[in-house]
C-alpha cells in the first residue's frame, strides 16, 4: 500500500498537471503557428511540475514524521505535536526547491541516506532521477526568477523547455516519487519497526 503522499501524487497532483497539458493541447491546435503561446504554457508546466513534486516531497516528509511520533506517543496528541517540531523546524523543503540536496538533508533527519538508498534499490535509474531533478529545479529557478542564464544552462545540456522534455521530466518524477515512497517505508520498518503505509 502506498503512502498518502504517493497516492496524491498519482491522483490529485497528476490531475492538476493533466489539466494544464489538456489546455496546452487545446491552445496548440487552435493556434498552430503561434509558438509563443505554447512556449508560455511550457513554462507554466515546468513551474507546476516542480511545485507539485515539492508538495509531494513535503507531504511524504510530514507523513513520515507523523507516523514516527504516533508510534512514540500513541495516545498523546500534544506530545506528538511537540515531537514533530524538530523534523519540521529547519526543513529545507519549506524554504527552497525540492532539490536532491534538500531531499537528502530533510530525510536524513530520520536517519535515512535517501540518495544512497535510492541508488542501491534503483542503481540504473536513481542517478538519472537525481540529474533530471537538478535540471528541473534549475529550469524552474530560471523561469521563476527571470534568470535566462539558468534556463540557458539547462538548454546547453541538450534539454529543451519543450513538451517532449516536460513529459520526460514527469516520467522521471513518477519513478522518483515511487522510489522515495518505497525506500522511506522500508527504512521506517527496518530502523524503527514501524510499517508506515
Amino acid at each position: 500500500m502506498p503512502s498518502a503522499a504517493l497516492s496524491d501524487w498519482k491522483n490529485h497532483r497528476a490531475t492538476r498537471l493533466d489539466r494544464l497539458l489538456a489546455a496546452h493541447r487545446t491552445v496548440r491546435v487552435a493556434n498552430s503557428g503561434r509558438r509563443w503561446i505554447t512556449e508560455e504554457l511550457n513554462h507554466s508546466l515546468i513551474l507546476r511540475l516542480a511545485a507539485e513534486f515539492q508538495g509531494f516531497a513535503r507531504q511524504l516528509h510530514d507523513e513520515t514524521s507523523e507516523v514516527l511520533v504516533a508510534a512514540l506517543a500513541p495516545d498523546d496528541p500534544g506530545r506528538q505535536a511537540t515531537l514533530c517540531l524538530p523534523y519540521r523546524a529547519h526543513r529545507r523543503l519549506d524554504r527552497g526547491n525540492a532539490s536532491p540536496d534538500a531531499l537528502g538533508a530533510d530525510f536524513d533527519l530520520f536517519g535515512l541516506e535517501l540518495w544512497i538508498e535510492l541508488k542501491q534499490q534503483y542503481p540504473s535509474r536513481a542517478p538519472k532521477w537525481q540529474r533530471q531533478l537538478s535540471m528541473l529545479n534549475t529550469a524552474r529557478n530560471g523561469l521563476a526568477h527571470d534568470d535566462g542564464r539558468r534556463t540557458a544552462q539547462v538548454m546547453a545540456t541538450g534539454w529543451l523547455l519543450t513538451l517532449p522534455f516536460i513529459h520526460r521530466w514527469r516520467i522521471a518524477l513518477d519513478g522518483l516519487a515511487t522510489g522515495m515512497d518505497h525506500v522511506v517505508g522500508r527504512h521506517m520498518t527496518r530502523k524503527f519497526g514501524i510499517r508506515p503505509w
